[in-house]
């Protein structure tokens, strides 16, 4: 039994992917044969395709094509070693120490919050005609599953019947945010 070809590289792939389709494999064949194969190393079905694609169009290179972008770094041990020394000798865990700045720099001050003095809730119902009614949240609550309940059958079930004038319409739609007011089984229930 052949065994599996852990450590691949992806040239050798693309060799394989090549050498099966001048052979006439088709694209889900060559993946399948060499998900066997490779395992979880293989590349993914997409870029099989991507290099049969590049193939018939008379590439015969497996090699990455140089590209402009970012040269390559450098990397030394003398570089790594200097660097983990660098972080052994400042290891702070307060969020602060997190913030690069000069040494020279002030220490950025806190901002100390406080509430707001005019913030207001506003709950809109409106129609293709326009508002059909405002409602505004008492300063300090928040709109809960019961307060939009009431809302609903207080306010706006009767705004809709003296709207409509007498004429019942077959069904009404009520659209509205995914917010948990509006989607809790209480609600569900009073839309009903």
């Amino acid at each position: 039994m052949a065994a599996k070809l852990i450590n691949c590289t992806k040239e050798e792939q693309r060799s394989v992917i090549r050498f099966l389709w001048a052979e006439g494999v088709p694209g889900a064949q060559i993946h399948l044969r060499m998900c066997v194969r490779y395992g979880e190393k293989v590349i993914c079905r997409r870029i099989v395709y991507e290099w049969i694609e590049m193939f018939e169009n008379g590439r015969t290179s497996v090699t990455d094509a140089e590209r402009s972008g970012r040269p390559a770094t450098a990397t030394t041990t003398r570089k790594e070693e200097t660097t983990l020394e660098l972080i052994r000798e400042n290891r702070r865990s307060k969020p602060q120490s997190l913030q690069w700045k000069h040494p020279s720099f002030p220490v950025a001050k806190k901002f100390k919050m406080q509430p707001s003095a005019g913030k207001l809730m506003l709950t809109v119902f409106w129609d293709s005609q326009g508002p059909i009614i405002e409602t505004y949240q008492e300063r300090g609550t928040t709109v809960t599953s019961a307060t939009y309940c009431d809302i609903l059958q207080r306010e706006l079930k009767p705004a809709i019947r003296s709207k409509q004038g007498g004429k019942r319409s077959k069904e009404i739609l009520l659209f509205h945010e995914n917010a948990r007011p509006h989607t809790e089984v209480h609600t569900l229930e009073t839309l009903k």
